[in-house]
């Protein structure tokens, strides 16, 4: 299945609330190592993607801090269908300790048959 490259809109999203956090650790004092360790490194892919009995699409996945702060992660799914964007969810994990792995779920609901989950974009924030 064909994967549709990236969307430059949430990037650019994302890539504000990082700049945004970024001034705060700055000015707290704190980092959230993005350079050294890259948020995208902390969410293993391909996710798992399956159809649950009631119809729902269920991505799930796992984060792991890999800087050196507690961080928050916004994490974007996308669900798909033949390559073709149906939706997407913005899943949050807060507070994830240095070297801890959280699990997480995004859920499309009524999903159509055959349809597919990809990991869309990650970005971590001092927590």
């Amino acid at each position: 299945m064909p994967t549709a490259p990236r969307r430059p809109a949430i990037r650019r999203t994302l890539g504000f609330l990082a700049a945004t956090a970024g001034a705060v650790a700055v000015l707290g004092g704190c980092s959230t190592d993005v350079t050294a360790h890259p948020p995208d490194a902390d969410v293993p892919e391909p996710l798992s993607c399956e159809i649950a009995a009631d119809g729902a699409l269920r991505a799930t996945g796992d984060v792991t801090n890999h800087s050196s702060k507690a961080s928050f992660y916004l994490i974007e799914v996308a669900f798909t269908d033949e390559g073709t964007v149906l939706e997407q969810r913005m899943v949050t994990v807060d507070s994830v300790e240095p070297g801890s792995t959280v699990g997480f779920e995004a859920v499309l609901p009524d999903a159509p048959r055959g349809a597919d989950c990809r990991l869309d974009g990650v970005d971590r924030l001092a927590a």
